[in-house]
């Protein structure tokens, strides 16, 4: 597995967590304004490019 597989997986994992967090109530849902968003967005973000750069077939 290389390096960008690998750092998707990682966001992938993250996201999931963070979803089922909020959802079995666990974790309380933040408001739009809470920092937490700006960590998923950067999370959601660094899969995409990690994603794009993989399926490119980029090194």
């Amino acid at each position: 597995m290389d390096r960008w597989a690998l750092v998707s997986l990682v966001c992938v994992g993250c996201a999931l967590a963070a979803m089922v967090g909020v959802s079995a109530g666990v974790v309380p849902q933040p408001s739009f304004t809470e920092p937490v968003w700006y960590g998923l967005l950067v999370l959601v973000v660094g899969y995409w490019l990690a994603f794009v750069r993989w399926a490119g077939g980029e090194e």
